[in-house]
């Protein structure tokens, strides 16, 4: 506890904020699969098993979309898994919740260094449960490891910022931002690292640390740190394509996502104002109370905020205008954003919430439990109840003396916002686990999972007029889609002599797909709501009355 207590005031905030980020971890396995999760599972899959750590495959076609790295921590987590020897869809995302709890643990030491330690806990507790987090922390996809990577980068660029110039703790944060950079660029490629140092520079070239650029950030040694992290892989990488006659030209890795061009309903949507609102829910709502004591007081802006006010403007300005409009390039901001609202609620007097308020938010608060703890029981899930029970309790505790000790100076409206707060993510957590919206997702993923047992390793399984989605993930091999008859008979004539072939069909599609092909149904889905969506696997015996096509060329569509 003593290193602990050397990064926070109190190490009650470190067990307070690991006890509420382990809550979330119930999701870790009942969220349903999603299809972008599968091309980061079903690829680190393909580098496991043929040893090629280098260029990414998803269905045995080399996919060019994002760096590798986030491949490489999933296969580091499935390396030291005693149990199972394949990729899991939890080594996936333990990535992205070690991740998620890297953000919020920087951003409540950041903002207890610049504000105090009431501003870093609210700034973490504020992280944890906004909607943004929450959804993006259980899903296998690079976003919140490349935001965490960024946070440590603009953070650590802060600390060198803050310290004597020329120091070794100057040069050692400096150099840390910069491997930082290297890091997030090989998670998801190098924008918002530039960014981030285009917004730093423009702060400190438009103030008065113009002449301490170089000793801030230390760029000849800092790029040297940075190309050491990028430049082996990128390097090998062009070998290898080059060896393979691969042309990378239109991939994303070459920049392709850069080249769009923005039109004025895109520029007019504001998605760059409403999305950061609407990430940062619930937390975004204090804005109605801090909103009118902010201008009506109009603090000075500290130095520190104006930094992040600098670097959030320059990212969300350029973003608007070359064109990427997703919600994930948002979370390397909510730290930032979790630090201007925690800081700014010094500003107001409010003297907290009435007791028929609190006895509102508890009675609200209560139902939520039950709620949560209901479709934990729809799910069988006991034994997650039982531990998210014992872990809340836990929580409970810690926040007693937390809030009983180092907050006696507390304002009342302080207090209430870490207990609100708390709660919040506490509920998100589960909530987020086990909502009933994702009934279709689970029965459709277990669908596809019981596909994969089914079928060896010697089978063929192919699509008919469906997303070949997660299948390769669930299957270990490459699967093959087909929308043509005639395609879909070449591929047959050349493979069913050799391999009994499976297909997973529309249900819609089962009749006319029987009588172009004799099968036997093996497996069923059912969308009640939506019937277009439900599946069926067969097994495909015969052709009939269709004469294998003299072409032996068939059409594998890859999903984009």
């Amino acid at each position: 506890m003593k290193r602990i207590s050397c990064f926070f005031h109190s190490s009650h905030v470190f067990v307070l904020l690991v006890a509420l980020w382990v809550l979330t971890l119930v999701g870790i396995q009942s969220i349903p699969l999603e299809t972008h999760e599968a091309f980061v599972l079903a690829t680190a899959q393909e580098m496991k098993t043929s040893g090629d750590w280098i260029l990414p495959r998803f269905n045995n076609e080399p996919r060019l979309k994002k760096p590798p790295l986030n491949y490489w921590a999933t296969l580091l987590v499935s390396a030291v898994d005693p149990v199972n020897s394949d990729v899991q869809i939890y080594h996936g995302r333990i990535v992205s919740l070690l991740a998620a709890l890297m953000m919020v643990l920087l951003t409540a030491k950041t903002g207890e260094k610049l504000y105090g330690k009431e501003a870093g806990l609210l700034a973490a507790l504020f992280l944890m449960c906004t909607s943004g987090l929450l959804n993006y922390s259980h899903n296998a996809k690079p976003d919140v490891l490349y935001a965490a990577f960024c946070t440590l980068q603009l953070f650590a660029w802060m600390d060198a910022w803050k310290a004597e110039d020329a120091s070794p703790r100057q040069k050692r944060d400096a150099l840390l931002g910069w491997a930082a950079a290297g890091l997030a660029t090989l998670t998801k490629g190098p924008q918002v690292p530039a960014v981030f140092l285009l917004g730093l520079l423009a702060f400190l070239v438009a103030g008065q640390d113009r002449r301490r650029v170089l000793n801030i950030l230390r760029p000849l040694g800092g790029t040297f740190v940075f190309c050491l992290l990028v430049l082996p892989w990128w390097i090998l990488l062009q070998h290898r394509l080059q060896a393979l006659g691969v042309d990378f030209a239109d991939s994303q890795l070459s920049g392709s996502l850069l080249r769009t061009i923005v039109g004025w309903k895109e520029l007019l949507s504001l998605f760059y104002l409403w999305g950061p609102v609407v990430e940062m829910l619930p937390v975004s709502l204090l804005l109605v109370i801090l909103t009118p004591h902010l201008i009506k007081k109009r603090p000075v802006m500290q130095p520190s905020i104006k930094l992040l006010v600098y670097v959030s403007i320059t990212m969300l300005v350029l973003f608007t205008f070359v064109g990427q409009y997703r919600k994930h390039y948002i979370l390397p901001l909510l730290p930032v954003f979790s630090l201007f609202i925690a800081d700014s609620l010094q500003f107001i007097r409010f003297r907290g919430i009435n007791k028929h308020g609190i006895c509102c938010l508890c009675a609200a608060g209560f139902a939520g439990a039950v709620i949560c703890a209901g479709f934990m029981i729809l799910d069988k899930a006991y034994g997650v109840l039982l531990l998210f029970s014992a872990l809340s309790l836990a929580t409970a505790f810690i926040l007693k003396q937390e809030l009983s000790s180092d907050f006696r100076e507390s304002s009342a409206f302080t207090k209430q916002l870490v207990l609100i707060t708390s709660a919040l993510t506490l509920l998100g957590a589960g909530y987020h686990a086990y909502q009933p919206g994702t009934k279709w997702r689970t029965a459709e993923q277990e669908f596809k999972k019981q596909a994969g047992e089914l079928i060896s390793s010697n089978d063929r399984l192919v699509c008919w007029k469906t997303s070949v989605n997660v299948l390769p993930y669930f299957v270990k091999q490459s699967v093959c889609a087909f929308t043509d008859q005639e395609n879909l008979t070449s591929y047959l004539a050349d493979n069913q002599n050799r391999h009994p072939v499976f297909a997973i069909i529309p249900a819609t599609e089962l009749s006319s797909f029987s009588g172009l092909f004799e099968n036997q149904i093996l497996r069923t889905a059912t969308n009640k709501k939506e019937k277009k969506k439900s599946l069926c696997l067969v097994k495909i015996q015969d052709i009939r009355g269709y004469p294998p096509s003299k072409n032996p060329n068939q059409r594998v569509l890859v999903p984009k």
